[in-house]
């Protein structure tokens, strides 16, 4: 999968706004993580609007304002404590995106976009090819995804 084509950009957004409409539904069912799921809400909308320009990795594409602010959305992620496995989730799919090697090469990329996208399906035809940290990482996401999704 290449970043750059029409079905890949509206498969992001249609993804991202998919997860918004789960999240904000899911938050106000229950309001325990409704700060972390907001702060989620962000790094994706960012990223969605990176990724509407190309790779995240191919910085020619985007700002250093898009940039700051994914960054500083995915920091909320990381520094809000979770307090529901929807929660835990969006903090594992960070530290799924930060688990990986030195990226190289379109498909290289390709897949860290797909993680760093939160794509379940997409990682999914690809997980087995992850290193150990990332596939451990990998297994306790597609548990909970079992748990919040049912």
């Amino acid at each position: 999968m290449v970043g750059t084509t029409r079905r890949a950009m509206f498969g992001a957004i249609g993804s991202i706004a998919a997860a918004s409409l789960i999240s904000q539904a899911i938050a106000a069912a229950n309001p325990a993580d409704t700060g972390l799921l907001k702060a989620w809400n962000e790094r994706q909308t960012a990223l969605a609007k990176i990724e509407k320009r190309g790779s995240f990795y191919l910085s020619e594409y985007h700002s250093a304002e898009l940039t700051e602010e994914f960054d500083a959305a995915e920091m909320k992620v990381v520094n809000i404590e979770a307090a529901t496995p929807r929660g835990l989730l969006c903090k594992l799919w960070v530290a799924l995106a930060h688990s990986g090697g030195p990226v190289s090469g379109p498909e290289g990329r390709a897949q860290f976009d797909a993680i760093r996208r939160a794509d379940y399906a997409e990682v999914t035809s690809f997980a087995c090819e992850l290193n150990f940290d990332s596939q451990c990482i990998w297994r306790v996401i597609q548990s909970l995804a079992l748990m919040v999704e049912g």
